[in-house]
C-alpha cells in the first residue's frame, strides 16, 4: 500500500446480499447502493480538498 487512506464499505442491497467495497473514501462515496458510501459522499462535501503531498512531504 502506497499510504493512501483505504477503507472498506459494506452495503445491504436488498436482493443480492451482503458486498463488500474497497478503495478510498472519494471512490466509496461514488457507489450509489452502498450506506456507507451515501454517508462518506454527505461528509465529504464538507470538507475542502487538501493538496496532495508528494515525496512523503519531504522536497
Amino acid at each position: 500500500m502506497s499510504g493512501g487512506v483505504m477503507a472498506i464499505a459494506f452495503s445491504l442491497p436488498s436482493s443480492f446480499g451482503i458486498s463488500a467495497i474497497a478503495g478510498t473514501p472519494e471512490a466509496i462515496a461514488e457507489v450509489p447502493h452502498s450506506y456507507t458510501g451515501q454517508y462518506l459522499k454527505h461528509v465529504l462535501q464538507q470538507y475542502t480538498p487538501q493538496p496532495k503531498v508528494q515525496n512523503g512531504g519531504i522536497d
